[in-house]
């Protein structure tokens, strides 16, 4: 080896850490940190991870992404958004009204010549149309159904399924602990439960996103009414379409002879003129 050269010590290569593994600032040691190749520059720490009940506070499970959407649309968007899920209700509001007013005005009152079928028409409508409105509105103002407190998640409890490798078995686990009656299963034959409650899902309920929960029971959710057909008021929204085809067959078997009356005068006067 010619005298000039120099051997450069393996603790001072950049490659294998340098003066820096050498002062402690170097990482391969326990509990030593990887720090930059250039000294100059400062280092960087990622932000400390939080956990479901550093977020949520001790004993509660995290908040909802549907919880957090819903929060982040309050103001005039949300408002916005609640006002237009009642367009469809309004529009239903609309036509029931006109067909009161058709139906009492033009044709009871202004049309029909006896007193006494004008008063049992009145009195027959009323009776209909009071069930249809009543079954309605119970529709509307009904809660579908929420899930019972005791299938609800702690955070620990959500943390220990969130980080178990065998989902399955910790479902389980966790519903024999708690005596939870739950016999349906998910395709994947596990015990299905929503990360957006936090919650244990009993038999036929389902997560609503347009409401942001879990309906027990849950049907569907209809626009016509703004409100999902559950466990609480399905009697009501079933009431709801008898009641309506009641109402409409009455309206049409009543007034059918004056329509077909209004038409043949009107083709009578239209021969008439062309004589």
């Amino acid at each position: 080896m010619p005298p000039s050269a120099s051997v450069r010590p393996a603790s001072a290569s950049p490659r294998n850490g340098g003066s820096l593994r050498a002062s402690g600032q170097g990482g391969g040691g326990p509990g030593g940190k990887r720090s930059s190749s250039f000294p100059g520059l400062p280092r960087l720490s990622p932000p400390p991870r939080r956990s479901r009940r550093d977020q949520a506070g001790p004993g509660l499970a995290a908040p909802s992404s549907s919880c957090r959407q819903m929060d982040a649309r309050r103001g005039l968007c949300g408002a916005c958004v609640s006002a237009a899920k009642w367009v469809p209700v309004l529009f239903i509001a609309c036509i029931v009204a006109w067909s009161y007013y058709a139906y009492i005005v033009q044709l009871c009152l202004l049309t029909v010549q006896s007193a006494a079928e004008r008063w049992a028409l009145v009195v027959l409508y009323h009776l209909f149309f009071g069930m249809f409105v009543w079954a309605y509105w119970r529709t509307i103002f009904t809660s579908p159904g929420s899930v019972p407190q005791r299938f609800r998640l702690t955070a620990e409890e959500m943390d220990g399924i969130e980080s178990s490798e065998d989902h399955r078995a910790s479902l389980e686990q966790l519903v024999v602990r708690k005596d939870l009656p739950c016999t349906m299963r998910s395709i994947h034959q596990e015990i299905r439960y929503c990360s957006e409650c936090s919650l244990v899902k009993p038999d036929r309920a389902h997560h609503c996103s347009v409401c942001g929960r879990c309906v027990l029971k849950m049907d569907h959710h209809c626009p016509w009414v703004n409100n999902c057909v559950a466990f609480k008021n399905y009697k009501f929204f079933i009431l709801f379409l008898g009641y309506a085809l009641a109402y409409c067959l009455y309206v049409v078997l009543t007034t059918l002879k004056y329509f077909l009356l209004f038409w043949s005068s009107l083709s009578s006067s239209g021969s008439d003129g062309s004589k």
